[in-house]
């Protein structure tokens, strides 16, 4: 994904600068040359490098950098290509906040860097534009969050709903769009047992917080994981284990979400609960 973004991105820099060079530049060429720091001056002088070093294939402009001899317009394209990629495919960065990257941070921070540096580069940047590339981003990225879903509940084997509502919420949720709103409506749902958050919209828990305890949505993973080996263990000893118990010992397997091995694993989850005789919920 990033290598095509890459290309994408490199061809609209440089197309850009070309325009610049030879006068035709819009406004919104120019706003977004300078929003990666290249002004007039190395918008020409990247035109030139590109008209002596450059190729173009089946549309696609490659800038072959490497042999350009203008170190600073070389640098200056690097970096607006970067950046732009970047923002495209949400890599987190600097842009996350300073607790994120103590040792406690990183733990209950854990896979919600992307959130914040989605909120940075992606909702607060189409906001700012509000142009027909935003819109269209919007609705690519509602259409990957509703096949999201889909493709989750067929690979396990389970059915779609058919209410509007619940596809609706799914895919604002999978989007991307609520960056860590995402987290925030995930607490709420959890504080609350769905009384407050998208799930009041539907009546239904999100799918994607649902294999999640309390501990996991508060503290991250790793704690929620350490939680439920206590719960399972206990239950264990106890000797009042459920299929919730054997649900979660699963979820604790490395690669069990994997689509190709999770229909495998589901059944043999099921036997296992059948063999030991286990009831569903603790008596």
């Amino acid at each position: 994904m990033k290598q095509f973004a890459g290309l994408v991105t490199m061809t609209n820099v440089l197309k850009a600068s070309q325009r610049v060079a030879n006068g035709t530049a819009t406004e919104k060429d120019i706003t977004r040359l300078a929003a990666s720091s290249i002004n007039e001056d190395l918008a020409k002088r990247i035109a030139a490098q590109f008209s002596k070093h450059g190729d173009e294939q089946d549309g696609i402009l490659l800038a072959k950098a490497a042999d350009w001899s203008d170190r600073s317009a070389r640098e200056a394209f690097r970096a607006a290509v970067v950046r732009d990629v970047d923002r495209i495919i949400v890599t987190p960065g600097q842009d996350k906040p300073l607790w994120m990257s103590t040792e406690l941070g990183k733990t209950i921070g854990q896979f919600k860097s992307f959130y914040v540096s989605a909120m940075q580069r992606t909702v607060l940047a189409g906001i700012q534009q509000r142009d027909a590339a935003t819109l269209s981003g919007v609705v690519v990225s509602l259409g990957l969050g509703a096949m999201a879903y889909w493709a989750k509940q067929t690979f396990a084997g389970q059915a779609p709903s058919d209410k509007p509502s619940v596809w609706a919420v799914e895919a604002f949720d999978r989007s991307g769009l609520m960056a860590y709103l995402t987290e925030v409506n995930a607490m709420s749902e959890k504080l609350t047992r769905g009384q407050f958050g998208l799930s009041a919209f539907t009546g239904e828990q999100v799918s994607r917080y649902a294999s999640r305890n309390v501990t996991s949505t508060f503290l991250g993973p790793t704690p929620g994981a350490i939680a439920d080996i206590f719960e399972v263990s206990g239950a264990i000893f106890a000797g009042n284990a459920t299929r919730a118990d054997l649900r979660k010992t699963r979820l604790l397997m490395p690669m069990q979400n994997l689509f190709y091995i999770r229909l495998l694993l589901d059944e043999v989850e099921k036997a296992t609960g059948d063999a030991l005789d286990l009831p569903e919920t603790r008596k």
